[in-house]
């Protein structure tokens, strides 16, 4: 019901604004200006990508709705934390149906191949492919949104120029050629409008989230390999908080149980994964 009321609040204002702007100018012609630079863009991008593709950048974009910043990587945290005290104190039975209530598929996968029996080497190398696919994807997906960050101001750019034609085709009504002058010169408004206040927010928000998950990959991928090599679910809790404070994964310095011989493997920093760095979208 709020959404419906601030939706009829700003069409209101939008027409009020519009009359106050343009007075006596013929509406349908102004109306012409907004779908030239709202549906042009859209329509081309449909034909310039597959379907397939669209329809995924879709789902993903209503999912923006819904996400919350900031919250992934405590939440990731907080998951491996009970995987490791699972599989710690149960078994491999207790971590496979712990692994099957994980929604990230990367700790899914990790979780799925450590009760395989897969070596540490392994599960990384597998880890890192999969997530370069995956991020081949996602840049697939915001190449589509920046280009539809400058089409607007193309398209509005091409609806000034028709106007101009119109204007300049009907110099002996000296009376039409500001209206028809102010009309033209608006879609080229519209479409800077277009492009920074509903595209260019839009793109910038879904490379946040991607950025997020960039961040959240060496987390995932150190909590699959503590997993793989039976830390004890305090010594990988604290590694990991480790790298949530200080932005990079550091070497434990609490002391372990004798029990638990601690791992000798290299630690992953953030940033490590050869192809993280790849995407400018992200930059």
């Amino acid at each position: 019901m709020i959404k419906i009321a601030v939706v009829v609040l700003s069409t209101v204002l939008f027409l009020q604004a519009e009359h106050a702007l343009f007075g006596e100018a013929d509406p349908l012609s102004l109306l012409e200006g907004v779908a030239l630079v709202l549906l042009g863009p859209l329509f081309s991008v449909m034909l310039a990508h597959p379907h397939d593709a669209l329809r995924r950048l879709w789902r993903e974009i209503l999912a923006l709705r819904h996400h919350q910043a900031g919250r992934q990587e405590g939440e990731l945290l907080e998951q491996i934390r009970r995987l490791a005290m699972v599989w710690q104190e149960s078994g491999h039975k207790e971590l496979e149906e712990a692994g099957k209530k994980i929604a990230n598929p990367f700790l899914r996968k990790g979780v799925d191949m450590v009760i395989d029996g897969y070596a540490p080497e392994d599960i990384q190398r597998i880890l890192e492919k999969n997530y370069a696919f995956y991020l081949s994807r996602k840049e697939a997906l915001a190449e589509i949104l920046s280009s539809l960050t400058k089409l607007p101001q193309s398209f509005g750019f091409i609806g000034t120029v028709v106007g101009l034609i119109n204007v300049l085709g009907n110099l002996n009504d000296k009376a039409s050629i500001g209206p028809g002058v102010s009309v033209a010169l608006f879609s080229t408004l519209y479409g800077l409008l277009f492009a920074n206040f509903l595209f260019m927010p839009l793109y910038r928000k879904y490379a946040e989230r991607v950025r997020e998950e960039v961040n959240s990959f060496p987390l995932i991928t150190e909590g699959v390999l503590g997993l793989a090599n039976r830390e004890s679910s305090r010594h990988l809790h604290y590694k990991l908080e480790s790298c949530l404070v200080s932005g990079e994964v550091a070497e434990a310095q609490a002391p372990e149980p004798e029990s638990q011989p601690r791992s000798k493997r290299p630690l992953i920093a953030p940033g490590s994964f050869s192809l993280v760095r790849v995407f400018s979208f992200l930059n």
